[in-house]
């Protein structure tokens, strides 16, 4: 099911972020949303998520299991990067949750992941967001604070992992929603 936006205004603090936007971005691809920081690209996202409401308008066809990675790693600190993957993903063996950051170049050890570069926690974060899985995988700046190769590395893990499934990409980088390969919004 595609995912409608219909008749959507949103205003904070005086500024009017969208008035009678209407939008769909549609089932089993992936959109791209760009535009100015600023501009509404979150809040959008944070509306569709149900995680803030829309002054007016409705969305309609959002999932029910979604696949989010914030802006933020959202980590719990004290735990390895093991653990942290194994609190969304109870399912998944140790040895699988190895294996998949492997394949975006970190291994696994038993420090806590506070002491984990920008990049190593991102690389956690992108790994639990692709085996939490869902119908939607929302990703706001999913790649920022990566090194070019690692980011080209996980970029290609993160669109095989959500092939065929709905998926909203924010970005401020136009060579990226070119990657994606799909509809692009720009705010």
């Amino acid at each position: 099911m595609s995912i409608e936006i219909r008749h959507l205004n949103k205003s904070f603090g005086g500024k009017e972020l969208f008035q009678d936007f209407s939008y769909t971005f549609p089932e089993g691809e992936a959109s791209c949303i760009l535009g100015e920081s600023g501009c509404g690209k979150t809040t959008l996202l944070r509306m569709i998520l149900g995680l803030e409401k829309p002054d007016s308008g409705t969305i309609e066809g959002v999932p029910g299991k979604v696949s989010v990675l914030f802006q933020e790693d959202r980590l719990c600190e004290d735990f390895t990067a093991l653990t942290n993957i194994r609190l969304a993903v109870p399912s998944a063996s140790p040895d699988t949750i190895r294996q998949e950051l492997a394949r975006i170049g970190f291994r696994e050890g038993r420090r806590p992941v506070r002491t984990l570069s920008g990049g190593e926690r991102r690389r956690v974060a992108i790994v639990r967001s692709a085996l939490y899985g869902g119908d939607l995988f929302v990703l706001d700046e999913a790649f920022r604070g990566l090194d070019p190769q690692t980011r080209d590395e996980a970029l290609a893990y993160m669109r095989e992992k959500t092939k065929g499934r709905t998926v909203l990409v924010v970005t401020h980088d136009p060579e990226e929603a070119k990657i994606w390969n799909g509809p692009v919004l720009s705010l």
